[in-house]
């Protein structure tokens, strides 16, 4: 380790870069190698045991996926037959996981969309603690003492973005799109990568993304959405209230049960992706050995086999302290990375270094927290974005909010305007402007259910801070 970090300090000053280089790599890779190995062995040991408690119908849903990453792991780890495999192969099963999640999450987005509305409508059928004597008297009080009581902007940020998408929401359609451009004017000249992001973060928050699969994957849940998506605040009777929240609850917790699992499948794949990128890394090899046992037996019970749950764990003791030791280790090489490619960048593509190190980036994105980061970036799109390029963007984004406001009646666009909103950067130059917006905001609402509603969900939020 002590060889590694001399090879660090000496590349961050352009000293004997072909023989750091050398140490640097295969020191990094080995790291990488062991970590991932340690990472898949857990993971894959909790999805295994996951897995074997599910019910058929659950199973049916992800066996070809699993059947996948089976066949994945049986090749490149336990019968070392990488060489078989294209890091295309891992990243295009990787991609078609990542696909899965942007379906499942258009799916939040749009409960989110329904569950606004029900709680706009609970209060009309149960009792609510609040009642117009707060709401006039003591609430808004109550507000600015909650944003005020954090010196940290960031903070305060984030909760007037909070109170924002729970107050009542009473802007005219031209008045939205006119906070969509002023949110993008923040973005002139920066790369175009980050418009496009922002502009998919909005476009899934205000549910006119439709990732490719959406209706025809998860048919069941897709079922339980179109019901809900029928919602019409105006029509709801108590009877239809209960049903409707009974089945949000139900399409919710499926929701989340899928989501959970393909985030532990997905981060199972970028192991397996780690360990292909550096496999012919040299580490200890009891430790990998060990590895691998485990690995083995979590591949048996998810071929259904009789594994004793409690000998697989106690394998684990001997592992204990590990993880934490690799990644204090891995730390200061990964994080050296980008200055080491920008001070040594000539010496790097001369000596033929260069695929090395960028499998050495990836490879630092698929073991980061980010499960399904972006592997590559694309090089188009770091150019600036210049007012024509914004403008687009934001033009192609109101087509597509007067399209679905068409189709929404007034419950439903206020609620999808509320959630889009709450998303934006804030758009207050002043606390007294966010006092006066929740003012006019609060004094417009002449709905008591709605009032109750905004109470009781943000009287909440204040409570748990």
């Amino acid at each position: 380790m002590s060889e590694l970090t001399s090879a660090v300090n000496e590349l961050l000053k352009g000293k004997r870069a072909e023989e750091n280089l050398h140490i640097y790599t295969d020191g990094l890779s080995a790291l990488y190698k062991r970590m991932a190995h340690l990472r898949m062995a857990m993971n894959y040991f909790t999805f295994a045991e996951v897995y074997s408690d599910m019910d058929v119908k659950d199973k049916s849903v992800f066996d070809v996926q699993v059947n996948k990453l089976q066949k994945m792991i049986d090749d490149i780890i336990l019968l070392d037959k990488s060489e078989d495999y294209k890091a295309k192969d891992i990243d295009d099963f990787r991609n078609e996981i990542i696909a899965i999640m942007e379906v499942l999450t258009a799916y939040v987005d749009r409960l989110q969309v329904c569950e606004y509305i029900l709680n706009r409508v609970e209060f009309r059928y149960e009792e609510c603690d609040y009642g117009n004597d707060y709401y006039n008297d003591k609430f808004e009080k109550d507000i600015y003492r909650y944003i005020t009581s954090d010196k940290d902007n960031t903070v305060i940020n984030m909760k007037l973005s909070q109170i924002i998408g729970q107050i009542p929401m009473r802007l005219s359609k031209n008045k939205f799109f006119d906070m969509l451009r002023d949110s993008f004017s923040l973005y002139k000249g920066s790369e175009q990568q980050s418009v496009d992001d922002f502009a998919y973060m909005i476009r899934t928050a205000g549910t006119i993304y439709n990732p490719e699969g959406f209706g025809t994957m998860f048919t069941d849940l897709h079922s339980q959405y179109e019901q809900l998506a029928s919602i019409k605040a105006e029509d709801i009777t108590e009877e239809r209230f209960r049903e409707y929240r009974e089945l949000l609850t139900e399409a919710s917790e499926v929701v989340e049960r899928y989501s959970d699992f393909y985030v532990m499948l997905a981060e199972i794949v970028n192991d397996v992706y780690t360990i292909y990128l550096n496999n012919g890394a040299l580490t200890e090899v009891n430790e990998i050995e060990m590895l691998k046992s485990i690995i083995s037996d979590s591949y048996d019970m998810l071929e259904g086999h009789d594994i004793e749950s409690e000998a697989v764990a106690m394998k684990f003791m001997e592992l204990e302290g590990i993880q934490e030791r690799l990644s204090n280790m891995i730390f200061n090489p990964e994080s050296a990375i980008d200055e080491i490619c920008n001070i040594n960048g000539e010496f790097i593509d001369e000596a033929g270094y260069r695929s090395r190190i960028n499998s050495l980036i990836v490879t630092s994105k698929l073991q980061s927290a980010s499960t399904f980061a972006k592997l590559k970036d694309d090089d188009d799109k770091k150019m600036p974005a210049d007012e024509a390029y914004i403008m687009e963007t934001v033009d192609s984004l109101v087509t597509d909010f007067s399209k679905l406001f068409e189709e929404k009646d007034r419950s439903g666009k206020r609620a999808v305007m509320a959630l889009v909103v709450s998303a934006l950067p804030t758009f207050f130059n002043n606390l007294e402007e966010f006092k006066q917006y929740v003012h006019v905001a609060l004094s417009q609402c002449t709905d008591m259910a709605e009032k109750q509603a905004c109470m009781s969900l943000i009287n909440l939020m204040m409570a748990s801070e």
